[in-house]
């Protein structure tokens, strides 16, 4: 079962960071089934992360939140910090959509957490991002913070090769400066995410940028 489980979890982490949402969460979803129908924690903590993603990206937030909820529940029980830090993201990720800013800030720390006693750069830089687009959402958006934010995952995305997360951060900092009138920066941070995202082929994330 557990094999089955990976089966269908492996194309749907794959579609879903490619923005193929509507590929990913059939996958998901039935690989979560599958866990849960075996009692098999490493598989439903997989198919949460990438489910919550997907539901995120949906604007499904109010979806991802219990199951996500759950998957940091079994990882912190279950010792699977690597997989909890990634839970733990995209669960803050939620909160901030469905406007629960205290508790997105709080759950972000955390995983920021997690992945640094860990040693997990990758899942560090992807809580960073995170966090900028979390404090890139307040009405208020404090800057500073929220660049800060975007450029230190950009830096470590960069240092270790993570190119669809240097899009991503390029992405954010191009919102977040037209979000501040600064039209060229954005323009900069714009054209070389569209840039990036047209090379990987990650046409729902292209569309994206294209519409900013």
């Amino acid at each position: 079962m557990y094999f089955r489980a990976q089966g269908e979890m492996v194309p749907g982490l794959v579609h879903v960071y490619r923005g193929d949402t509507s590929e990913a969460i059939p996958f998901l979803e039935r690989s979560l089934q599958l866990g849960e129908d075996a009692d098999l924690p490493g598989a439903i903590i997989h198919a949460t992360y990438g489910l919550g993603h997907a539901y995120n990206l949906t604007q499904r937030p109010h979806e991802a939140v219990p199951i996500l909820q759950r998957g940091w529940a079994l990882a912190e029980s279950g010792g699977f910090v690597h997989y909890g830090a990634i839970c733990l993201m995209h669960l803050a990720d939620a909160y901030s959509l469905i406007g629960q800013a205290p508790a997105a800030r709080e759950t972000i720390d955390r995983a920021l957490t997690v992945a640094r006693d860990g040693g997990f750069r990758a899942r560090e830089a992807w809580a960073l991002h995170i966090q900028g687009q979390i404090l890139g959402r307040a009405s208020d958006v404090d800057k500073t913070p929220t660049k800060q934010a975007h450029q230190a995952a950009l830096a470590l995305a960069d240092e270790l090769g993570m190119r669809p997360l240097i899009a991503h951060c390029h992405f954010g900092l191009a919102k977040l400066h037209a979000k501040s009138g600064e039209r060229e920066e954005a323009r900069e941070h714009l054209a070389t995410a569209a840039t990036m995202y047209r090379e990987m082929g990650m046409q729902f994330w292209l569309a994206q940028a294209e519409l900013e």
